[in-house]
């Protein structure tokens, strides 16, 4: 009765839909807007649609009121549309990306249902949501969220078959983040339709005339500043897109592996038994489920293997691929809330004890540091509770999981798994703030040391590092001394060669004119060398992990 009962509710989607958004809205935006910009990328986007708004230009991205072309403008429309409503704040900036990553939820379990049905579609945003890279990299100031909601979007419109939809968020994911959304998207698509040697699809999908459509949107701004901006061609194709893939990378090859296990942590453990038991290489005639797991598979490991091939590699390039592993690994848990036996076979009970392996690792590891001296730079102090509730978690999570394992309870199993990783996620983004400052992520405490006494002749400057969350935070143009700038792009050099100063003589220059007062952040080290070699007083005005502040006058009390 109970069983059945059980059944009925993931039959309904009035049911499902609401709790699963309950659920995502509380891991998304817990304590959000509470951690500050982190440097460099986070600043950076901050920054530039920040201009965008106070310019009113919404076409050329600016930092530090040059021009900056590293990235299509989609995220900075975003941010800066965030700004113009709500105000200039962390919270704001990242609002547009939280709702995006629910959106990515929804469009994670409409594509797992359309495949698998719809348990597997809840099970499959509930493991998404739960795993620790989806929610994590939400709530960082990039990109990539938005880039992931578009190319979730592209998957499910194609198997909706509603080509025009497939076309024009394939193009918004070009303008998020360049070509990259063609190896994340159109090739496996295309890869998996000849495999299955189903080219008759290339028919339905109008090829032709959509990627003209595709190229008509995703091109138009490129156009633009292509015919604005002389060289910008060479740039956008040498620099940025074929400078990536070519350059010598400090990474191995296989780098995406431990990134993958980490993004995707506790479920990849799962994703073993789950291929083993639904995947299959052969060709048509296969059932819809069979071909809708080898898409799935091709979605991850084309992208994995070109992202292992370029030089340049980034931990939130595989953020894309987590929504295929999730709807794999909840194809396993499907099918086990209707078989326990599956908790019989070899594979299961393997991954599911070098699951609860790492978590007595991770509590030991807890237990170790917690018994052990802290690093009060950091402000690992303050955390305590942090760290002993995250123990408390594991401790929770590995009895739990392990009774529920034992008895074959499919379900409380999933659910001990599920809220375990949502309390641990939750406890450590309350974490994140305490140490953000020591770990030399976050400079706002210097921000606002120097907002508090800043007035309209002083000058900001940064020595030998560049902060891009500087300027956001005061509102200001800074100065940045010994760190090139591309400024092939800007018409008038009168208007930036004041504020990029080639060397520390030119920084001498500032700190003795008469009657100026100037504030300045560089690194520690650096800080200490000045100290010595320049000849008037240097005063001390606050740190932040790796960086001081200081400036060249006493402060007016």
């Amino acid at each position: 009765m109970l069983r059945g009962s059980t059944k009925d509710v993931f039959r309904r989607q009035g049911i499902l839909i609401p709790v699963l958004v309950v659920f995502s809205l509380v891991v998304l935006f817990a304590n959000l807007g509470k951690r500050s910009l982190w440097e460099p990328d986070e600043g950076r986007y901050a920054e530039i649609s920040r201009e965008m708004v106070e310019s009113g230009d919404w076409l050329t991205p600016r930092l530090n009121y040059i021009k900056h072309f590293d990235k299509p403008p989609i995220t900075y429309w975003l941010i800066g549309s965030s700004f113009r409503l709500l105000g200039q704040s962390e919270f704001a900036g990242h609002l547009p990306l939280v709702i995006l990553a629910l959106g990515g939820v929804l469009v994670t379990y409409s594509l797992a249902k359309e495949l698998f049905g719809r348990r597997c579609g809840f099970l499959s945003a509930i493991i998404l949501i739960s795993s620790l890279g989806y929610p994590g990299l939400s709530r960082v100031l990039s990109t990539d969220i938005i880039f992931t909601f578009f190319c979730l979007s592209c998957y499910l419109f194609f198997v909706r078959k509603n080509y025009s939809l497939f076309y024009l968020f394939m193009a918004l994911g070009f303008m998020t983040k360049g070509p990259v959304v063609l190896i994340i998207t159109l090739i496996p698509i295309c890869a998996f339709l000849i495999y299955e040697r189903k080219t008759d699809v290339f028919k339905e999908m109008h090829l032709g005339p959509g990627l003209l459509l595709f190229a008509a949107i995703s091109l138009s701004w490129f156009v633009y500043e292509i015919l604005l901006n002389k060289g910008l061609l060479h740039n956008w194709i040498f620099q940025q897109t074929l400078g990536r893939i070519t350059s010598r990378g400090k990474q191995p090859f296989y780098f995406f592996v431990p990134v993958t296990i980490g993004l995707f942590f506790p479920w990849i453990f799962f994703l073993s038994p789950a291929l083993k038991r639904h995947l299959s290489f052969k060709r048509a005639p296969l059932d819809k489920k069979q071909t809708s797991m080898f898409l799935l598979f091709l979605w991850l490991v084309l992208p994995l293997l070109f992202f292992s091939c370029i030089g340049k590699k980034l931990v939130p390039y595989t953020l894309p691929l987590l929504a295929p592993l999730a709807i794999m690994t909840a194809r396993l848990w499907d099918e086990a809330m209707d078989n326990p036996k599956i908790f019989l076979s070899r594979m299961f009970s393997v991954s599911y004890y070098i699951f609860l392996l790492c978590l007595g690792i991770l509590l030991a590891g807890m237990v170790v540091f917690l018994a052990g001296r802290f690093d009060y730079k950091l402000g690992i102090e303050a955390a305590r509770l942090n760290i002993i509730a995250i123990s408390i978690i594991l401790a929770g999570a590995i009895t739990v999981s392990l009774s529920a394992f034992k008895l074959k309870k499919t379900k409380r199993l999933f659910w001990t798994i599920t809220l375990a990783c949502a309390l641990f996620f939750l406890t450590a983004i309350d974490l994140l703030p305490k140490i953000e400052t020591g770990i030399s992520k976050s400079i706002k405490v210097l921000a606002l040391k120097i907002k508090e006494d800043l007035r309209p002749p002083d000058l900001v400057v940064n020595y030998r590092c560049f902060l891009k969350s500087l300027p956001f935070y005061l509102s200001r143009r800074t100065i940045v001394v010994e760190r090139n700038r591309h400024t092939a792009y800007e018409e008038d050099p009168e208007k930036w060669r004041e504020y990029l100063l080639k060397d520390k003589k030119e920084l001498y220059r500032l700190l003795s004119a008469r009657g100026l007062r100037v504030f300045c952040i560089t690194y520690t080290w650096e800080f200490e060398k000045l100290k010595k070699e320049y000849s008037r007083p240097l005063y001390l005005l606050g740190k932040a992990g790796k960086y001081v502040l200081f400036v060249n006058r006493e402060v007016r009390e």
